[in-house]
C-alpha cells in the first residue's frame, strides 16, 4: 500500500484522494482547486458509465 511512499526519495505521493464525505456541493465547491479538478475530470469518466447512478452522481 505505501509502496509508491517508500519509493519516492522526497516522499511525495503520486495520487491523491479528494473526500468530502457528506458535504452537500455547496459546501464541497468552496474548496476550489479539488473541486475545480474534480469538475474537469469525472463528468469525462463517467458519461459513458452503464451504471446511470455513477453518471449523475459523482
Amino acid at each position: 500500500m505505501g509502496d509508491n511512499l517508500a519509493s519516492n526519495p522526497h516522499g511525495k505521493p503520486e495520487r491523491w484522494i479528494i473526500d468530502f464525505n457528506d458535504m452537500d456541493i455547496e459546501v464541497a465547491s468552496t474548496y476550489k482547486l479539488p473541486f475545480k479538478h474534480l469538475k474537469a475530470t469525472i463528468p469525462e469518466e463517467r458519461k459513458n458509465n452503464r451504471n446511470n447512478a455513477l453518471k449523475i452522481n459523482w
